[in-house]
């Protein structure tokens, strides 16, 4: 299935994948053979997965076909934290860890912004 999202966490340590199956995965990028897979989602979405943003180290944000913004954390199994739900399509996504917004581009044109605030870091 096509891979549609990439993104690296902000120390370069991880990669996280998104595909049109709607499958997350999490790559470990310090791994002496290359990259190696080291956890995954099938259905993170149940749709495609169209974009993922880190947050920061721990935490990432993915959109998909399916009108839904997924707020996940590294280690914390296959549910995400959080799910925003949207009116349209989310096709783009950028997470500010520093300041805790999320932004998202919608297939009507529009910019829409969040908070990520009761997402605190643990």
């Amino acid at each position: 299935s096509p891979v549609r999202a990439a993104a690296f966490t902000p120390d370069g340590q991880i990669l996280l994948t998104g595909s049109d199956e709607g499958m997350l995965c999490v790559w470990d990028m310090n791994r002496k053979n290359g990259p190696a897979l080291v956890h995954h989602v099938v259905l993170a979405h149940k749709s495609w997965i169209l974009d993922v943003s880190p947050v920061d180290k721990r935490r990432f944000v993915t959109s998909g076909a399916d009108q839904q913004i997924h707020v996940w954390s590294l280690g914390q199994g296959y549910a995400p934290l959080h799910t925003f739900h949207c009116d349209s399509i989310p096709w783009t996504i950028y997470a500010n860890g520093n300041n805790e917004r999320l932004v998202t581009g919608t297939d009507h044109g529009c910019l829409q912004m969040s908070s990520l605030d009761p997402w605190q870091k643990k």
